[in-house]
């Protein structure tokens, strides 16, 4: 009750002068996805296929006045398909809901529809106000944040990182923090942070986050040290940007310490921009070190490891093993459309993920992207299909090893 009396009389106080003073700007977006099923999959009981409908409005109010600086995005989502039943078919403490708040410090969000395979919510993603002088700044609510270089992985990124196989990647979710930022007169700058969450049934001790980040250019050099606290844990890392030739390489490190051990994982990517008969070609190359991974995709039928599971549970990382390597190409096919082109390979078992996706921008205001993504494994590997034990069903079953289909259409205005 108290979070809403604040957020009311923030809204109050922001909305209190002239509406024309406020940037306003408005996304709606669909997205259709669909999976099919090996033959034997588990979830072959929801149809050969899973699909899946995404409607979103996204309203963003932004506003300037002297020093201050305000912000608010809110959405309003409607969520359609047979992913709502394969939710509902987990355990109780792991069905993070879509669009929810339960793992936020403050609830912003409200479900205004729950029925049958639709769930409708309300969330205000973006709600902040920020304070800032030539030299210095302090960001308080919710509002998006990153740590690290990563392309399509990124050790330093605890905050909501988006999967190395997202799409859209326009709007980073927001987490609610206290951000103080400061530039020294040699160029570089600190950053001291504090992300606030609330306890879930599966993490009851300490989760927040708390650290610092100092930067300082060494030539040509961009250099980063991280040192903070992460759900209980210490943490630290390094990340530095150095020019070769005509591309750069980024490498980032980071260490998790627990009371009884510590793990380290490690990026590094370089890329480059290119052009051949006018047309804009851009590609890179990415290898990543899970330091909380596996390295026998058997291991994870006897269950995964304690961090790893953590980790998955909170969306900091995506894949089981310790090791993977990544590459990528971007083209334009006309000044309308264009194509990017990835792979993501699990270097232990040597199952792949290649993903493709079409975009056309007819105008300024409107985007159609369509795309599939291709599991490429063995059975028993990473990406391919794998054995599980279900008490009761007939037959061997499967999971994994399908591929998806995409497409979505964005408007703006």
């Amino acid at each position: 009750m108290v979070q809403w009396i604040v957020f009311t009389a923030f809204g109050l106080f922001c909305f209190s002068s002239a509406f024309a003073e406020w940037d306003l700007k408005t996304r709606l977006r669909w997205d259709f996805v669909q999976d099919r099923l090996e033959a034997t999959d588990f979830y072959q009981t929801y149809g050969s296929n899973l699909t899946n409908h995404t409607f979103q409005t996204r309203i963003q109010a932004n506003r300037t006045s002297g020093d201050w600086y305000f912000s608010t995005h809110s959405t309003l989502s409607l969520l359609s398909g047979h992913h709502i039943d394969v939710l509902t078919d987990l355990p109780e403490a792991m069905q993070v809901r879509p669009g929810s708040d339960d793992q936020r410090f403050f609830d912003m969000s409200y479900e205004f529809l729950s029925r049958d395979e639709t769930i409708g919510v309300a969330r205000l993603d973006r709600f902040s106000i920020k304070y800032q002088k030539p030299d210095w700044s302090v960001t308080l609510g919710r509002e998006a944040f990153s740590w690290g270089n990563g392309l399509l992985f990124n050790p330093l990124d605890v905050f909501n990182p988006y999967p190395p196989t997202a799409i859209d990647r326009e709007f980073k979710p927001g987490s609610d923090l206290l951000l103080v930022e400061k530039l020294f007169s040699d160029g570089s700058d600190l950053q001291a942070l504090a992300v606030m969450r609330s306890e879930t049934e599966m993490d009851s001790g300490s989760t927040h986050t708390v650290g610092l980040k100092y930067r300082r250019f060494l030539g040509a050099i961009e250099a980063d040290i991280v040192v903070g606290s992460h759900f209980g844990d210490r943490f630290y890392g390094a990340s530095m940007m150095v020019p070769v030739g005509l591309t750069l390489l980024r490498i980032d490190a980071s260490s998790r310490c627990t009371t009884h051990d510590c793990a380290v994982s490690a990026m590094a990517n370089i890329d480059y921009t290119f052009v051949i008969k006018k047309a804009l070609f851009y590609v890179f190359a990415e290898a990543f070190h899970n330091g909380v991974g596996m390295t026998d995709f058997s291991q994870s039928e006897s269950g995964l490891p304690t961090l790893l599971e953590s980790q998955l549970r909170r969306g900091e990382v995506f894949f089981l093993m310790k090791n993977y390597g990544a590459t990528g190409l971007r083209f334009n096919w006309h000044p309308l459309w264009s194509q990017t082109i990835a792979t993501i390979t699990n270097l232990h078992d040597n199952s792949s993920l290649l993903q493709t996706v079409v975009s056309y921008d007819p105008n300024d205001t409107m985007r159609i992207q369509a795309g599939a993504t291709w599991q490429l494994g063995s059975e028993g590997t990473e990406f391919g299909k794998r054995s599980v034990s279900i008490a009761g069903s007939a037959g061997a079953r499967t999971i994994g090893g399908g591929d998806s289909f995409y497409v979505s259409v964005a408007y703006y205005r």
